[in-house]
Order: C-alpha cells, then sequence, then structure tokens
C-alpha cells in the first residue's frame, strides 16, 4: 500500500509548495514595487518549485535542489 501512496504523497507534498513558493513570490514582487530593496528575489530560489506536475512525477530524488 506505501508504494502505491508515495508517488501521489510526493507530488501532493510539491503542489502545496509550489503554492505556497508562488505565494511568497508574489509578495516578493509586491514589496519590491514599494522600493523595499532588500527583499530577496524568492522566485530564483525556490525556482525547482514552480515546474508541472508531469515533471514531478519523473524525479525520483529531490537532494541538491
Amino acid at each position: 500500500m506505501f508504494k502505491a501512496v508515495a508517488p501521489y504523497r510526493q507530488l501532493y507534498i510539491l503542489q502545496i509548495i509550489r503554492y505556497w513558493s508562488e505565494l511568497l513570490g508574489e509578495l516578493g514582487y509586491e514589496a519590491q514595487s514599494l522600493g523595499k530593496e532588500e527583499i530577496p528575489f524568492f522566485s530564483e530560489i525556490f525556482g525547482a518549485f514552480y515546474n508541472e506536475d508531469s515533471y514531478f512525477r519523473t524525479r525520483k530524488t529531490w537532494g541538491g535542489l
């Protein structure tokens, strides 16, 4: 049962991370537009999580991000 659920478990966790990464990126862009230059570019930091679900399903490991 665990082997059958594992790919979906990983996909759902990555979808949640993608949602929060996109939200954080949008907030970062908004802060930068207000002149807050010390805000980092979160879209560069979390770039690996902006991929499509089909890419997420092909990855076996996520080390070295």
